[in-house]
């Protein structure tokens, strides 16, 4: 009856070797989102820096108590504060609002990502993958088209680019994950089955025996 013991362990460990490399793939990716969010987002020119730098504790906006040295670098939370500030003066209030809805939005779903990954769902944190990879594009795409960022005293930061990465990589991630898991699942089916002939058969034996 030593083989039963063995095999039973096998079917349960066999599906955790197999997915368990996507997982820490995607979950990696899925971090990298969420990190992002308070990364700059924006980081002003070389120029800019040094008169942001040399001006550091003037205010650069005043309904949120952002000054110039806070100003250097913009993460997508300063965004939100400074556009939730706005809507809240009624400064441009229609722009204002959508803006903090799709970078709340982007916040929201990274961490929605995160958390069915961390759980072992791919097709739901594939499918919120999705919705902040396409809603961060949007963002982007609005920014640059208003000429918010990039400009003549902003760039990219390193969160444009590490949201596009993590985005990437939770998807890529994600798919192996869904995929290793139906194999894994077939294969467990099959092991089970196999092992619960070999139990028959042994239980056989051994009535024939007695």
């Amino acid at each position: 009856m030593d083989n039963i013991g063995i095999d039973s362990k096998q079917i349960c460990s066999y599906g955790r070797n197999r997915t368990l490399s996507p997982f820490l793939i995607a979950l990696l990716g899925a971090i990298i989102m969420v990190t992002a969010f308070f990364l700059p987002y924006s980081s002003a020119t070389t120029e800019y820096k040094e008169y942001l730098e040399s001006y550091s504790q003037e205010v650069y906006f005043e309904e949120i108590n952002m000054t110039n040295g806070e100003a250097v670098n913009i993460s997508l939370l300063g965004f939100a504060r400074m556009y939730g500030a706005a809507a809240r003066l009624g400064m441009s209030q229609i722009v204002s609002t959508i803006c903090l809805v799709m970078i709340s939005l982007i916040g929201i779903f990274s961490l929605l990502t995160l958390l069915f990954l961390a759980l072992k769902k791919p097709i739901p944190a594939l499918f919120f993958d999705i919705l902040v990879f396409g809603t961060f594009s949007l963002l982007s795409w609005d920014f640059k088209d208003r000429g918010v960022v990039p400009n003549n005293t902003y760039g990219w930061g390193i969160s444009y680019y590490l949201y596009c990465i993590g985005a990437i990589i939770v998807f890529a991630g994600g798919v192996w994950l869904l995929v290793e898991k139906i194999r894994a699942k077939k294969q467990k089916t099959a092991m089970a089955s196999s092992f619960t002939r070999n139990l028959r058969r042994e239980e056989n034996y051994e009535k024939v025996g007695h």
